[in-house]
């Protein structure tokens, strides 16, 4: 949790790149937390006046790395941050939004970088005109502990035969 919520406040404010489900989900929870704790502090010091002073200094700090890591989530599965705009609609758009934010990361490269799954450090080849990505093996991120596969980059349990994105023989 500490190195998803490093990553997003060093990265204030960039919308461009994709962000990890964990990311996303571990900076979520953090936020949570610290407005708890705020909220409660601030009953403590300031009683029931009506207000959260200290939640509401905190939220317009984090207004812009939030905004920015749902941002990077939408590109991950492959939407543009203009996406973020559902939840200007009712009920329909936050659910919408919601399935978005649980999906799995689209395998591979998209039109909004590489996959985040398989920045563990590995070498990309490039196979013949289709342009696939693929790997000699799968690939092993040595700071998520995650293996990915290595022509789609899903993510695959030890002992798998095939992968469970595209179905390929590992």
């Amino acid at each position: 949790m500490v190195e998803a919520v490093k990553s997003v406040f060093g990265k204030y404010a960039t919308f461009s790149g994709r962000a990890r489900r964990s990311e996303y989900w571990y900076f979520t929870l953090f936020n949570v937390i610290v407005i708890l704790v705020l909220t409660a502090l601030n009953h403590f010091l300031f009683g029931d006046d009506g207000g959260n002073k200290l939640g509401a200094i905190y939220l317009l700090v984090t207004f812009l790395p939030s905004l920015a890591v749902a941002v990077r989530r939408l590109h991950d599965v492959g939407k543009p941050g203009t996406y973020y705009f559902m939840n200007l609609i009712p009920v329909i758009g936050q659910i919408i939004l919601l399935v978005k934010y649980v999906s799995d990361s689209e395998p591979g490269n998209n039109a909004f970088g590489p996959n985040p799954k398989m920045s563990g450090g590995e070498t990309d080849t490039w196979t013949g005109e289709s342009g696939a990505l693929r790997r000699s093996e799968p690939a092993f991120s040595s700071t998520t502990g995650i293996r990915c596969c290595p022509f789609c980059g899903a993510e695959i349990e030890e002992g798998d035969m095939f992968c469970v994105g595209c179905g390929k023989k590992l």
